[in-house]
């Protein structure tokens, strides 16, 4: 459509000339673009210029850059607050898709701080993890039982229970009884 030069002004965006009855102004700079240009901030609502925003790295939503947060996680991407968690071994400040939780406390705990037990595949923290003292396996409590003959902390399925008293031993300690 052919308009008069005081009828258009250029998008701050684009640059292209728009109808200056058209043009929508920035809730953050003023700066004037075409409506279908601007942003609107999924945290404020205020509809922005593309330059004004940064698009979290867990939900790919668009916020006004001065209300997302970093993750002390190197590469420090970014994310909305309510996709940020702390860290409850290091207190560090992580993006949700950064954590993991403890099949032990409960706990939401770093990626990296995350071990897995060699028995189920279920995570938990070096410091919740006991070791098998049978094979040297990084285990969960849970799976694990007491030699009532040596007293060794074992993977609980290398445990055989005695016929007559009812007590788990290894079976290096487990015999048949002839009669």
């Amino acid at each position: 459509i052919a308009m008069l030069e005081d009828e258009v002004a250029p998008s701050a965006v684009t640059g292209k000339l728009c109808d200056v009855e058209i043009l929508e102004a920035s809730s953050l700079s003023g700066s004037k673009a075409h409506p279908s240009e601007l942003v609107t901030c999924v945290v404020s609502g205020q509809r922005l210029l593309p330059s004004e925003v940064v698009i979290s790295s867990v939900s790919q939503k668009p916020a006004r850059a001065d209300l997302v947060l970093r993750s002390d996680e190197p590469p420090h991407r970014v994310g909305l607050s309510d996709e940020m968690v702390s860290c409850s071994v290091s207190g560090r400040q992580l993006l949700v898709d950064e954590v993991g939780k403890s099949d032990v406390s409960g706990k939401w705990v770093g990626l990296g701080l995350l071990r897995t037990s060699g028995v189920s595949q279920r995570r938990a923290t070096a410091a919740e993890m006991v070791i098998c003292e049978a094979t040297g396996q990084a285990i969960l409590p849970d799976e694990s039982g007491i030699c009532s003959v040596s007293g060794r902390q074992v993977i609980a399925g290398l445990l055989k229970r005695s016929g007559k008293s009812g007590r788990m031993a290894l079976e290096e300690h487990v015999v048949e009884c002839g009669y």
